[in-house]
This record gives structure tokens, C-alpha cells and sequence, in this order.
């Protein structure tokens, strides 16, 4: 299985849950792919979708899972809209604008077909916060709903980032294992 991991905005590649999740997926066999994607603090949309692009081209999709942070889901979920592939986790996800003024401009660019979406991912899976400091609920909840999947809500789980005490994450790598 090749296995995709995506960070957010103003991240970096390993970043929070990343490094630790890409050491116990490659102890475990697969590939991980973990790239940082260009201009994090200030990112352009098209761009971090050719990034993505790029970097799955010989990859083969029936065997690819893509595991995105924050605003790296929405491009897990660009991606989504022209290929098909094995599995997404969603992080702390969102698709549509919701007021937030550091990625407004990024998700205003484009709206996300939800139902191309769900027709080209075989398995979805979606975990947040209840409490999540950066992401409006009413953007948290939409993407379950959008795809019919049942969330994981942690209690007190912040952005699930390193700051909320997210370096591991042993339930995104059981949902990872799960779908591989």
C-alpha cells in the first residue's frame, strides 16, 4: 500500500502526528509518500494540487491512501475530484469557506463536488476535535455528512496537532491499517 500523508497550512512534512505515523506505516511495510508542499504560510490552491499530482503519477490508486491534515485535506479532496483511489483520513478536514482569515482566499478559489468526490474513494474515514481552535464546527461536520460517514469526535481533541498533544495518534494508524 502506498500511503500519502498531508500537512496543513503553515506546516511541513512530519510535522505533529506526521513523522510518527510515516515510521510505524513504513515499519509495517508500505510506502509513505510525506512531501511539503510549496509556500505552506501562504499556499496557492493549483499549485499544491500539481504538487500531488505529480508525485502519484506512477502510483498505482487501487493501492493508495491519502491521510491529510487541516487544509491539506481540502487538497486530498481537489485531488479526489479527478482520480480514484483506495482511501482517505481526514484530520481535522474541511471543504468549503467558513470565515477563517489565513485560508479563506484558498478555499474560496474553488467549491468541491462532494459527490465526485465520494464516486472516486473507495473509504473514507474523518476524525476531529470537539474543541478545535481553528476549524468552525459547522466545517467540521459538513464533511461527514457530505460523504455519509460516521466521524471519530475526540473529546478535547484541539486541531489534533502537536500543540493539542498530537506527536502520536495510534487511532489514525489503526484507521490507516484498517483500510489497507
Amino acid at each position: 500500500m502506498t500511503i500519502l500523508i498531508l500537512h496543513g497550512l503553515q506546516g511541513y512534512a512530519g510535522e505533529n502526528w506526521g513523522q510518527w505515523l510515516h515510521d510505524q506505516l513504513t515499519a509495517k511495510g508500505h510506502t509513505v509518500l510525506m512531501p511539503t508542499l510549496p509556500n505552506a504560510n501562504h499556499p496557492d490552491r493549483a499549485q499544491w494540487l500539481k504538487t500531488v499530482e505529480d508525485l502519484l503519477k506512477k502510483v498505482d490508486h487501487d493501492q493508495l491512501i491519502i491521510v491529510a491534515h487541516s487544509l491539506g485535506v481540502t487538497t486530498a479532496l481537489d485531488y479526489a475530484e479527478g482520480h480514484a483511489f483506495k482511501g482517505l483520513v481526514s484530520v481535522s478536514g474541511f471543504s468549503s469557506p467558513y470565515g477563517h482569515p489565513m485560508n479563506e482566499y484558498f478555499l474560496a478559489k474553488h467549491w468541491i463536488d462532494p459527490l465526485l468526490v465520494r464516486d472516486n474513494i473507495e473509504e473514507i474515514g474523518i476524525f476531529y476535535g470537539d474543541n478545535d481552535p481553528h476549524v468552525a464546527r459547522e466545517a467540521l461536520v459538513e464533511l461527514p455528512r457530505e460523504f455519509g460517514v460516521r466521524p471519530t469526535i475526540i473529546h478535547g481533541g484541539g486541531h489534533l496537532n502537536a500543540a493539542a498533544g498530537f506527536t502520536e495518534f495510534p487511532a489514525l494508524l489503526a484507521a490507516v491499517e484498517k483500510m489497507a
